[in-house]
């Protein structure tokens, strides 16, 4: 075998273990062998590497055969942070948590796109305070949730177009940790999933200030080959232009005069001509487009994050009884704004233990 095999195989096994022990805690050794179907030694040798790097921690004991006692293992969650900050069209929202999922911190502040220099001086600034932690390992990651346009190559919002790259080469200097970036709709699938759903296959629905779809196939982020997959927002109901033109929450206020999504709410309550007309449209092309959506993928839940859906139940019951036979099988999000900060811990989680899946230590209520 050679070293290249055995360095690939070593890796393989090590994740095994951390993921092993993140989805059971408080696990033994010998458990561990009998999960894992590694050897004794291998298990005894990898954990003692991971006890060593501070990643998992013994924390008590159970009783084994013979009255032998075994100890317990778990991932250590004070080891490390990782920070998940929203990069939005209005603000920038931040949360710090723990390397088990935990939120510990959060914050947010106006977001700013007069220039390129203004808006990384923002957001540089609003995230310095959280690098100074005590944690032994410190920050593993900081993972940015982008409403807007994002491609491998480039990145878009507020009117602002920059090298995605040049990006987070920039950040990564000025935080000295490293920085991962993501659509919102891709993020906010995973955190639903990882701390609300738990689901092997699901679909997340971002439909706010900008359109997106995530897609969790066989637990895992789908990307597709070129990590353009479910590019929702450039799917056409006409010829005439894309989805994001015609159908986005924005496009659908503009058509009939509403300044925010506040004026339309408030027209809405009074039933006048113009707000009755923006609903119908509404549950015209998301009917569509859901539909659409169960039909492409079959999921199991699709979850819906709309301001029309998060306003109240009418909307969302109409929506839903609308499409019949998938009915079921619409949610509204339950993490709402959070989830795309709870995606991005599980993001800088696994880019930093090198692992591939990954479950909170606690759920959403300790938010």
């Amino acid at each position: 075998m050679t070293i290249a095999n055995q360095a690939m195989i070593r890796e393989i096994n090590r994740r095994t273990v951390l993921e092993t022990v993140i989805f059971h805690p408080s696990i033994s050794r010998a458990a561990l062998t009998d999960q894992t179907n590694l050897t004794g030694g291998t298990i005894t040798a990898i954990v003692q590497q991971l006890l060593d790097e501070q990643l998992l921690e013994e924390v008590g004991t159970v009783g084994g055969g013979k009255g032998r006692r075994r100890l317990l293992l778990q991932l250590k969650a004070d080891s490390a942070c990782c920070i998940a900050v929203t990069v939005g069209k209005e603000q920038f929202r931040l949360m710090l948590c723990d390397l088990g999922g935990t939120p510990l911190q959060r914050a947010h502040c106006p977001a700013v796109y007069d220039s390129f220099s203004a808006f990384l001086d923002t957001l540089v600034s609003f995230v310095d305070p959280y690098l100074n932690t005590d944690y032994p390992l410190g920050v593993g990651a900081v993972v940015l949730a982008v409403e807007g346009t994002i491609t491998e190559e480039e990145l878009s919002i507020g009117g602002l177009s920059c090298s995605r790259q040049a990006l987070r080469t920039k950040l990564q200097d000025a935080w000295g940790t490293p920085v991962w970036m993501e659509h919102v709709s891709r993020l906010s699938a995973l955190g639903e999933n990882a701390y609300a759903m738990k689901c092997q296959n699901m679909a997340y629905l971002h439909a706010e200030n900008t359109m997106g779809l995530g897609l969790i196939v066989e637990g895992k982020l789908f990307c597709g080959r070129y990590g353009r997959a479910c590019n929702i927002s450039q799917m056409r109901l006409w010829p005439d232009g894309p989805f994001s033109e015609t159908a986005s929450v924005p496009a659908l206020l503009a058509r009939y005069g509403f300044s925010s999504f506040a004026s339309f709410q408030t027209a809405f309550r009074e039933e006048t001509p113009q707000a009755m007309e923006t609903a119908h449209d509404f549950l015209q092309f998301y009917t569509l487009l859901l539909e659409n959506i169960f039909l492409l993928y079959d999921t199991e839940r699709l979850v819906i994050h709309c301001p029309f859906t998060s306003m109240g139940d009418l909307l969302f019951l109409q929506l839903k009884n609308r499409l019949g036979p998938f009915k079921s099988r619409l949610y509204r999000s339950f993490l709402q704004e959070d989830a795309p900060l709870c995606g991005g811990a599980v993001l800088g989680i696994c880019q930093f233990l090198n692992i591939q899946t990954f479950a909170p230590s606690k759920g959403y209520g300790v938010l």
